[in-house]
Parts: C-alpha cells; structure tokens; sequence
C-alpha cells in the first residue's frame, strides 16, 4: 500500500520534472523537444518500487511472523541481539543517507559558485538594452558597394527610431553563433616572420559599421574609432583589442603600428588605429583572445548583425526594427533575433541546467536523511521507552535525556558526513569541467554543505528528543 501511493506520487513528480526539465533544457541537449514520459519509464519505476518493497519488507515481515513474536517483541524493548543489530542495519542506512546527501550537495554548491563568479565576470561589453537582429544580404546585395550602401541606409531607419540610443553592426557578436566567417590569417609589420597558409597565424576577426561599440559598451582604451570616413577610397585601418596589442607590441603602444590582413578579400596592410576593451566572444568562462576590428565599408560582408542600445526593454523595439528592415527590402529574411541579455542568458544554461539536475537530487537526498533520522530516533526512543523512564525515575533531567538521544544522533550523522566527505573528494572531480575559478576541493563549500547536514540532522532529531524527555516513569513502566 506505502509502496502504492509512493509510486503514484512518483508519477506526478516525474511529469512535472519533465516539463521542467524541457523548460530549463540547454538547446544543444540531443532530442530534448522529443522528451515525455514513457509508459515503460512508469513500469520500470513501479516495478522498482514493489521489489523495494519485498527487498526490504519481507525480512521484518517474516520475523513478526515467527511463533512467540509477542514474547520477542517484549525482550527488543530490553535490548537483545536482534535489537543491536536492527538498530546498527537503521544506522547503516541513515550514514548512507547522510553521506549521498553531502555528495551531492557538495557538487551542487560547487556549481552555485561558479556561477556566481561566472555572473561577475567582466564581459568587455554591457549586454544591457541591446537588440541584435542579423541578416544574410549575399544574395540580395551581392556588389561591395550595394552592401556598403545597405548597412548605412539601415542603420539610418534605425537610428531615427524613438528610444534608439545607438546603432552599429557586425559581422558577428559575443556568444551568438558565427553567420560568416570568423577568422584571418595576420602578419605584423616589422614583427617575426610568419609562414603562410596553414602555418600563418589567425585571430578571431569582426567587421564592424556605426556605433557598434557604443551600441554594445566595448571601451576605447588609447586612439580612435572608426568613423564615416574609413570607407573603400580612405587607408586602410583596423582596431586591435587588448589581447592582440599585448601578444605582438608587449610594453608599446600598438596605435600607429601596421598589420597586414585579409579577410573578405586579398591581404592588405593595415594601420592600427585605436585599441579596444577584450570581449569575452565564445563563452564567459573563456579567457579573452585576441582580435581585430575592420570597418565594414573597406571589406563589404553580407552577413550583417545590427546591434541597436534602447533606452528600455530591447525586446519591445523588435517590431519597430521589423517594420524598418523590411521597409528598405521585404524580400530579405531575419536570419535571427535576440537580445545580447537572452544570449549571455544562452550560453550559462548548459551550467543552469546540471544546478537544477544536481540541486534537485541533493535536496531530495537531504530530504531523505532527515527522515531516517527522525525515523531512526522515533523508533529507537520508542523502544527504550521503559529505560527512559527508569532514568528518569532515578533522578535524569530532562536536558540529560534529550542531549542523550542527540548525542546519539550526532554519531551517526558526523560517521556520515565523514563518508561523504571522503565520496565527495572523488566524485566532485568529475565535475571539474564545470567549474570556474573553483577547485573541486573547496574548503568553503565543504564547509557550509556540512554545516547544513548538521542543521538538518539536529532539526529532524529534536522532535523525538523532545518526546523523550517528556517522558512520564509512570507511563513508561506501564507501557512495559
């Protein structure tokens, strides 16, 4: 009957695990939109259930049912062998509890911190109010000019929005998935000499329009930015971010400093004209590399993502910007449409997800040691009802009765939490991977999971403590 109804709560405990594991699923997880609850999960549950049942049942079972099971009952309440050993088989199971739990509390709390440190990481941008909606105009736009032309008219439409602080483009943002080429082989003027082809070296390249880094909050740290002026006819320029100028000009400044790179087209020289913030591009637990910045109307791309800062939600312009983009060509798609929040938002859900996974098990685990404890302490309490009594008849207080019993809780808990920290030490490993800036052996996090065990452990033993204590000699010599 317990198994039952424990199984038919399981079953809508699943269902709303399912929807929220849908729900808070990263969009790379394989046939995550496939997900439901199968029928033949639901049996296999049950069928765990009742084999649980005759498991774990049918020894007690059969005991009570021996001849002259009163009489045995009557001697476990005087502490004989049987009873010494059903008490050290309940304790064996509550340190099982307590160590699983501090297992997987330990690696959740792991994770809660990494993302906490992740969230504080300098992004080199401020996501904050930014619209970005990306296109493809190859096909639409397939002369340099033509595109040049395009991305200017379209940030005009869009500039002239109410709301609209800046406007810019670029051939790709941080943490968005590539629409374009992404990288270019480099050689530095005066530098060492590079090879070529596959031995050249690379960094990560975007072309940029307007007031793309106005619009995402990337800093101006010595020079200029590109201007209206840095078209096909001017110089050729670029910017350079933090990482590039350190790699290739240690202790100069890189500004006036000449590269020579091709990206949509054959290699050009180039000269440094401003360097830039570092952008954290593929991922926020990712050290910034170095990049190169090139305007848009000197190398012309078709694949275009304009980055609009509003004054409020970003969200509620996708609409306006609608309506603009499709005004100056309505037979050219969105290829895309997000906020740089939602992206940020994106790229930690992977992290989210495994906290939820591995939250929800630690808290269902701890749920589970307290009520072997609470369940332990009852049991063992109720039977030494009579011995209760007689210390309390010859003089016990009841504080005495009640640090007793906790005391004897407090062993069984601290020998749990002594294996779990010994699992701990290994399981919390493998999640190494998914860590930030902490080591799998946090003395702090090993700490603060331990002091809650603690908690919960004296919490779920106080309330068979307190009826211990309360404990009339009358009624107890009685119920023997």
């Amino acid at each position: 009957m317990i198994a039952t109804l424990g199984g038919v709560l399981g079953v809508f405990v699943a269902y709303w695990g399912v929807k929220l594991i849908i729900i808070l699923g990263p969009s790379d997880l394989p046939r995550l939109d496939t997900l439901r609850l199968d029928p033949r999960a639901i049996v296999f549950a049950f069928g765990v259930a009742l084999a649980t049942v005759v498991l774990f049942g049918l020894a007690p079972a059969l005991t009570v049912s021996r001849p002259l099971a009163h009489d045995w009952l009557r001697a476990g309440s005087r502490g004989n062998t049987s009873d010494r050993a059903r008490n050290r088989m309940r304790r064996a199971l509550v340190v099982a509890e307590v160590a699983l739990s501090l297992v997987l509390l330990t690696g959740a709390g792991l994770l809660v911190r990494s993302l906490v440190l992740l969230l504080g990481t300098q992004l080199g941008y401020r996501p904050d109010h930014v619209l970005a909606v990306s296109v493809q105009a190859w096909g639409d736009y397939p002369r340099p000019d033509q595109k040049v032309a395009y991305v200017r008219d379209a940030m005009s439409r869009l500039a002239a929005l109410p709301g609209v602080q800046a406007v810019g483009s670029a051939s790709a943002l941080p943490l968005a998935s590539p629409i374009g080429k992404g990288f270019a082989g480099y050689t530095v003027v005066g530098g060492p000499a590079s090879g070529a082809g596959a031995d050249q070296p690379s960094t990560r390249t975007t072309l940029v329009a307007g007031d793309y880094f106005a619009a995402v909050g990337t800093p101006l740290r010595s020079g200029r930015l590109f201007n209206a002026g840095d078209d096909a006819t001017a110089p050729p320029v670029l910017l350079v971010n933090e990482s590039f100028a350190r790699r290739n000009w240690p202790g100069e400044s890189a500004v006036g400093k000449r590269v020579i790179v091709g990206f949509m087209k054959a290699p050009v020289e180039r000269e440094v004209v401003g360097v830039v913030g570092d952008v954290r591009h593929t991922g926020l637990d990712d050290a910034p590399a170095p990049g190169l910045y090139i305007p848009h109307a000197q190398e012309p791309s078709g694949a275009i993502t304009f980055v609009v800062r509003t004054a409020s939600d970003p969200a509620a312009m996708l609409p306006l910007v609608r309506r603009e983009l499709f005004a100056l060509n309505r037979a050219m798609p969105l290829y895309s449409t997000a906020t740089m929040e939602a992206l940020v938002d994106e790229s930690l859900r992977g992290r989210r997800f495994m906290l939820t996974l591995l939250g929800g098990f630690s808290l269902a685990a701890l749920l589970l040691a307290a009520m072997g404890i609470y369940g332990v302490m009852s049991q063992e309490t109720a039977e030494r009802t009579r011995e209760i009594g007689v210390r309390v008849a010859l003089g016990a207080r009841q504080d005495d009765v009640l640090a007793m019993v906790m005391r004897r809780s407090a062993a069984t808990t601290v020998i749990g939490i002594a294996v779990g920290l010994a699992g701990s030490v290994a399981v919390t490993r493998l999640l190494r991977g998914m860590l930030y800036e902490v080591r799998p052996l946090d003395v702090g996090t090993s700490a603060a999971v331990v002091v809650l065990v603690l908690a919960v452990a004296a919490a779920a033993t106080f309330f068979p403590a307190y009826r211990a204590a309360r404990t009339s000699p009358l009624e107890a010599l009685r119920s023997d």
